[in-house]
């Protein structure tokens, strides 16, 4: 009876060893880091709304837009990325971080129509000079989409974004001569997602380009006076990037 039952014992201790070492080695998350740099071309397009508190229809104080400005700017992108690379799930995950910077500037008028004379008549004109640096942190899922990715390789791609975004805002107000100048640092975070194409060229190097769409909205607001604001709204911000990666 010993002898049988250690014979038992024995061979479940055996089958339970191969069965985990199996599984070990299909479900290990063993992975190979890489490092990866990229640049590529943004477009951007962003509104800002100009508020006013004042008296409605019926008397009531509130707060309306009276003018909204929309422009769409184009950048040069630069991002620097550290990921892995999942050997046996068709998975990457990583951290990268990028950067856009520009200025422009916009020349506004207000004008009142005179009814009897049919003459316009400029009543403000303004000057306003924008600058702006975005920075923006992300974390990255990758879905390897191709049935083969050591070499050819399409991905889905998605996750999370922090962005801080410096903004400086410059308004000359030529008739009344007055003048307003205020900058402001903004933090939101924000999703992300998009799509790309892989190739490798060795076990180490390889290439990639993807398209990104940031899902960013409504930043945040400067107060130019007493009742008056304008508020800034990312109404899009996606960007075509390429580059090589170099995997360890």
């Amino acid at each position: 009876m010993r002898s049988r039952l250690a014979v038992v014992l024995g061979a479940l201790i055996i089958s339970t060893n191969t069965t985990a070492a199996e599984y070990g080695q299909q479900k290990s998350l063993s992975f190979h880091p890489f490092v990866s740099l990229n640049t590529g071309y943004s477009k951007l397009e962003q509104t800002q709304d100009y508020r006013v508190i004042g008296a409605d229809e019926d008397g009531n104080l509130s707060e309306f837009s009276y003018f909204k400005l929309k422009n769409s700017d184009g950048e040069i992108w630069n991002n620097i990325a550290f990921g892995a690379d999942f050997e046996n799930y068709p998975l990457e995950l990583r951290i990268s971080y990028g950067t856009i910077g520009s200025g422009q500037s916009d020349y506004l008028e207000f004008v009142e129509e005179n009814v009897l004379t049919g003459t316009e008549t400029v009543v403000e004109r303004y000057e306003g000079n924008q600058d702006y640096d975005l920075n923006i942190l992300s974390l990255t899922g990758v879905l390897e989409l191709s049935r083969n990715c050591s070499k050819a390789c399409l991905y889905l791609l998605g996750g999370v974004s922090y962005g801080q975004l410096d903004w400086s805002l410059a308004i000359d107000e030529v008739i009344a001569g007055e003048s307003f100048r205020k900058s402001k640092r903004f933090y939101k975070d924000f999703f992300h997602y998009g799509a790309g194409f892989r190739y490798a060229f060795t076990d180490h190097l390889r290439m990639n380009t993807e398209y990104i769409r940031h899902n960013i909205g409504e930043f945040g607001d400067i107060r130019v006076s007493e009742g008056r604001r304008v508020e800034f709204d990312m109404d899009d911000f996606s960007l075509w990037q390429a580059g090589v990666s170099y995997t360890f």
